[in-house]
């Protein structure tokens, strides 16, 4: 994972109160958000702050200014985007994830209903 997570850790290890009301469940209920955020954030800077500096201090010892600052921000804003693109379809994998066991544990729960339903009209 991005350096950002290790700085979120001590943030998430805290214990907070905005607990999923009513669940049975101890998470935190916007905790994948902002992982997803900071990690984000992480692929986004990270790559091209270094970029930045690499490109200054290459221009800086071979004297090529502005060519090779230019070439190292451009390499380390594809590298931006395709660690973006990742986390983002990992993301999606996990929103998808979850949506399908939601909707299997609703799908169980209406056919415990219809069960019980079925159960009183055969009693009436």
């Amino acid at each position: 994972m991005c350096a950002p997570q290790s700085i979120c850790g001590l943030f998430f290890s805290m214990k907070k109160l905005d607990r999923v009301p009513n669940s049975g469940e101890n998470k935190v209920w916007w905790r994948p958000a902002l992982l997803t955020f900071f990690q984000m954030s992480g692929w986004i800077g990270i790559p091209v702050i270094g970029g930045l500096f690499l490109g200054k201090w290459l221009d800086d010892r071979y004297g090529t200014e502005p060519w090779l600052f230019i070439t190292t921000v451009g390499v380390a804003f594809i590298i931006s985007m395709i660690g973006i693109i990742k986390e983002a379809f990992k993301a999606m994998r996990l929103i998808e994830k979850d949506s399908n066991n939601k909707n299997k544990k609703l799908i169980c729960f209406q056919h415990e209903i219809g069960k019980y339903k079925d159960e009183y009209l055969d009693k009436e």
